[in-house]
């Protein structure tokens, strides 16, 4: 009987991929992607520009099978355990001390903490020197042909944008099976509002030159309001009896979440900052509880996934 359900279950799980991998629309990938190149030309781009960046565009069934939705199935506190290890902090600590001349240039200029961009750099991509991967519009193209969403969409025309731009030099536009740029993941989108050339070559390479591509997160989340005289947040703990309609209260000042009876893990009471704040539980009532404050929000824009901005805090933390 266990047999038979789970074939069941490899079934199900078959047919759901297939129908997520299915585009939504009718239309075959090469069709998509004229119509696509005609939407770039109306909306002003060169049109000898655009035809050349699609010339060698191809579909990459791969890329679409990675986007498959995927539910966490370990909790956070396993999955920060796993991510978040004894050998990633060490890692991170030696990165920090061998990169500290270049992270504090770069913490005066945008204000922001050393040690996130660190931990950024060690959650993104393992500390990776370089980030060649794969052809970035090949990869984009597919995802936006299957997802068909203003998002994938506007992912890819940006990348479009950033093939041509002149700190791109000769360089080839590369990105993971997620179409993301560099050796710490910056969306083509953040890249073309974000880009830096921080050692003055020329180039905005944040493939191989981690003065770009530190450069490149820290004005991305300097300009998204960053606020170098406070941290992400942290984790509390909730009284026994914590009325758990107040999780959708949105920020609030840290005497506010006092006064519900919210502690420091160790029992201390909160800061007293005139800070405001707000409870994330990403494994429900009955997980961890973090107050997070607005950094921890411009964070998140980065990447869009909370188990991996928790990942980010985390290492943070470890890194002194």
């Amino acid at each position: 009987m266990a047999r038979y359900y789970a074939l069941l279950l490899s079934v199900y799980l078959l047919l759901s991929q297939q129908a997520m991998a299915a585009p939504k629309s009718k239309l075959s990938f090469y069709q998509y992607i004229k119509q696509l190149k005609i939407d770039l030309i109306n909306e002003g781009a060169n049109t000898e520009q655009v035809n050349k960046a699609f010339s060698k565009v191809k579909f990459i069934k791969r890329a679409v099978n990675m986007q498959q939705v995927k539910q966490h199935s370990l909790s956070i506190e396993r999955h920060l355990s796993l991510i978040v290890n004894a050998r990633k902090i060490s890692l991170a600590k030696a990165f920090y001390r061998k990169n500290s001349a270049l992270l504090q240039k770069i913490a005066r200029k945008y204000h922001i903490q050393p040690r996130f961009i660190v931990a950024l750099w060690g959650i993104e991509n393992n500390f990776s020197q370089t980030a060649a991967g794969y052809d970035a519009l090949s990869i984009l193209s597919s995802l936006a042909f299957i997802q068909q969403s203003n998002d994938s969409a506007q992912q890819l025309k940006s990348a479009i944008k950033v093939s041509v731009l002149p700190v791109m030099g000769e360089m080839v536009l590369h990105s993971n099976m997620q179409g993301n740029l560099g050796l710490l993941n910056v969306s083509p989108y953040n890249y073309l509002s974000s880009y830096q050339d921080f050692n003055d070559d020329g180039l905005a390479d944040v493939w191989h030159s981690k003065a770009d591509s530190f450069a490149t997160a820290a004005h991305y989340l300097s300009v998204q309001g960053w606020d170098n005289k406070f941290t992400w947040g942290r984790q509390v703990s909730m009284p026994k009896h914590f009325d758990h309609s107040k999780v959708a209260s949105g920020y609030q000042s840290l005497s506010y979440w006092s006064k519900l009876g919210l502690t420091r893990v160790n029992k201390r009471p909160l800061p007293t900052a005139q800070l405001t704040a707000k409870l994330v539980l990403p494994d429900g009532i009955n997980g961890p509880a973090y107050l997070t404050y607005p950094n921890f929000e411009h964070l998140l824009s980065w990447n869009h996934s909370l188990y991996r901005t928790l990942a980010v805090v985390h290492l943070a933390n470890n890194i002194r």
